[in-house]
């Protein structure tokens, strides 16, 4: 790990800051002492550090008369550590400069990304500003769950090396398979972030327009398992939410400035490198961004797009997808524990697990043993609910696992979904055992 590194001229400055009584003083010599947490390296100015990842660059004005604090990033003193201003920068503003904006000692330039700080700034701000940038540090590199933009190709497979392509996830997004392998890859700015991916995370899913029906945010999962490592790594997605109506920022064909791309550019800004196609077709420009596969999200901003959605109404039947393997889901949002109502189904995994816990990974219609045929033991089976969502009403939603749920076969699904209403599992088995008598005969 480099050391701090403090040149003369800063420690003149924090002189001329305590002399003069100023709140600043005190933050910063706050900062200092929480190496190795947070560490700095000066010239005249700071560069915030925690371990080898850039953070934040403060810089004083020439006469004293206030601080600068931007995302300004100097290759020459950073070059051997990851760059991560961009994301405290945006934290910061969403956290405490809003927060303080209007008030006649602090600016915000969002075109230069920096916020000015006037010496008429009270001591409250800087302890607050402390207190987040050190609850950002330590909540970033523990284990607490980050979010994700993952943005998926709307075409058919084709030869753009790591892009993922609509066609790669069909079988996923329609519920047909319950997890999907995201392999390493993408754009140069994407691959950056995919070394802070682990386990537990979480996944805003955005497709662009183009070939398949429906674009925006499409839906959310979980990154349940990381596979591998470096540029062979992959992701594992589950815990699927789809909507039902992808949350689209304009008509397709028709870009235009409406509620969603205002909502979406209030929630990002317009640097979000996700977006910038989106945000370049409103304004009409001609050059083409640079298609971004993963970017990074924040914990508020992901709320906001969950509280944005969850007035929307969930679909029986997506096409492709059997309901009875779904649950409504309520979601409580970070921080707060209010709970919102979404319009997606998920997997209830701890139910299916306790119905596979108690029956086994077999097909209890027709016996066929994922684990003996291919040797992926529960991999390929699905769970079926025995008592249709439509018929549960308000308040009897609480699924028994072993009396309402019960393993079957792909095929077996298939087949007991093949009528409306759907055959009970007595009936197809007697379909079942009729068929094999016919063919014995």
């Amino acid at each position: 790990m480099l050391k701090n590194r403090v040149a003369a001229a800063y420690t003149e400055n924090l002189g001329r800051l305590k002399r003069q009584k100023l709140a600043a003083y005190d933050f910063l010599k706050k900062l200092e002492q929480h190496e190795p947490l947070l560490w700095i390296s000066t010239n005249k100015n700071i560069h915030l550090y925690t371990k080898d990842i850039f953070l934040l660059y403060i810089k004083f004005n020439d006469d004293m008369s206030g601080i600068i604090f931007s995302s300004y990033f100097n290759k020459k003193i950073v070059e051997k550590t990851e760059d991560r201003s961009g994301w405290m920068f945006g934290h910061l503003v969403d956290a405490i400069f809003k927060k303080y904006q209007k008030e006649s000692w602090l600016s915000i330039d969002k075109d230069k990304k920096q916020v000015a700080v006037s010496k008429e700034a009270p001591l409250k701000f800087f302890c607050e500003l402390h207190d987040i940038i050190l609850e950002l540090v330590k909540s970033d590199f523990s284990e607490s769950p980050h979010y994700w933009w993952f943005g998926i190709n709307n075409a058919m497979r084709g030869d753009k090396s790591g892009h993922i392509f609509y066609s790669d996830m069909e079988y996923f997004l329609s519920g047909k398979s319950q997890e999907f392998f995201w392999p390493w890859g993408g754009s140069s700015y994407s691959k950056k972030f995919y070394s802070r991916i682990k386990e537990g995370d979480k996944v805003i899913l955005w497709m662009g327009h183009g070939r398949f029906k429906g674009w925006g945010i499409i839906g959310f999962a979980s990154v349940s398992a990381v596979r591998g490592v470096g540029s062979s790594a992959e992701y594992c997605l589950d815990d699927l939410h789809r909507l039902e109506h992808p949350f689209t920022p304009y008509p397709k064909d028709k870009p235009q400035e409406t509620e969603q791309t205002l909502f979406l550019r209030e929630v990002f800004g317009d640097d979000f490198k996700a977006l910038n196609d989106v945000f370049r077709q409103v304004n009409h420009l001609e050059k083409r961004a640079t298609p971004v596969t993963i970017d990074e999200v924040s914990p508020a901003q992901h709320e906001k797009i969950l509280e944005k959605i969850k007035n929307k109404v969930p679909l029986d039947t997506v096409e492709g997808l059997l309901p009875e393997e779904f649950l409504e889901r309520e979601i409580y949002t970070e921080g707060s524990g209010e709970k919102i109502s979404i319009s997606v189904y998920e997997r209830n995994r701890q139910a299916r697990k306790k119905c596979l816990n108690h029956y086994g990974a077999t097909c209890q219609i027709c016996g066929f043993d994922s684990e003996q045929q291919y040797g992926l033991a529960g991999k390929v089976i699905h769970v079926h609910h025995r008592r249709p969502l439509s018929e549960m009403t308000e308040g009897s939603c609480a699924v028994d696992p072993v009396r309402d749920l019960l393993p079957v076969c792909p095929n077996c699904h298939t087949a007991i979904h093949s009528k409306n209403p759907a055959y009970t599992v007595e009936e197809l088995r007697t379909l079942l055992s009729k068929a094999k008598r016919r063919g014995n005969g």
